[in-house]
């Protein structure tokens, strides 16, 4: 793939729908939380987002599947960060040196 400059717009719309795929799924639970616990789920679903949304990228998907793929991944945050560590572990233990 060849190197372009990341679009810092592109990444802050993910990011934007990473956070509320995140919050919508903790609104979904209908429990009460205390806003830090919103916000900190938003944080987590944001770099949760931008980092598949990233990796759609390089994959050159279009731009409507990277952005839905973020909102998704915000929503399913802690699951898409542990399939994505075991993943990279994964590929760094095959690797040749």
């Amino acid at each position: 793939m060849e190197n372009q400059p990341i679009d810092k717009i592109q990444v802050i719309i993910h990011g934007i729908l990473a956070a509320i795929g995140g919050v919508v799924r903790v609104l979904a639970e209908n429990k009460k939380y205390s806003i830090w616990y919103y916000l900190s789920q938003a944080v987590i679903s944001s770099f949760s987002g931008v980092i598949v949304g990233l990796l759609l990228k390089e994959f050159m998907a279009s731009e409507y599947l990277t952005m839905a793929f973020s909102g998704m991944a915000g929503y399913s945050s802690s699951g898409i960060l542990h399939i994505l560590s075991v993943k990279l572990q994964n590929y760094l233990k095959n690797k040749p040196l």
